[in-house]
């Protein structure tokens, strides 16, 4: 399978199933404690509280300034990025429905490194030690990344 741009995998993946194969490729670790701008579409957030979904929602509509998000990021080369959000799923999902950017403090990065790592079955390994079973939909996005 070919390596998809991020629009792709957004596209073809579910969030959480690009946040696993995120965390799991995540490699050198490099911290920056900065706050930017981001465009919530890279924001790899899901709603689960729907009180708190249509409260962020509300909020937004009524102007309210809001914290910033906090995240991780995923570089997959030089210009992707991903984002894990510890902090302000449902900001992220409001922002990302309304069409606008939401403000974030980016604890660091991790670098994603799809060559490092070999898919055996149902099993992924970073040189002949084995770092997780995974589903065959993580395998799917695995292969998209570059596995």
């Amino acid at each position: 399978m070919r390596r998809l741009t991020p629009r792709q995998l957004l596209d073809r993946f579910s969030r959480p199933t690009i946040a696993r194969a995120c965390l799991l490729l995540g490699d050198e670790w490099s911290g920056c404690d900065r706050v930017a701008w981001l465009y919530p579409d890279f924001v790899l957030a899901e709603p689960w509280n729907p009180g708190r979904m249509a409260e962020a929602e509300r909020r937004l509509a009524a102007g309210e300034k809001a914290p910033p998000i906090r995240v991780v990021g995923f570089r997959l080369n030089s210009r992707w990025r991903f984002y894990e959000p510890s902090d302000g799923i449902h900001r992220s999902v409001a922002a990302r429905r309304a069409g606008r950017r939401v403000k974030a403090r980016i604890e660091g990065f991790y670098q994603v490194l799809p060559g490092r790592f070999r898919l055996d079955g149902d099993r992924l390994f970073r040189s002949d030690r084995l770092v997780s079973p995974v589903s065959a939909e993580e395998q799917t996005a695995l292969r998209a990344l570059g596995v």
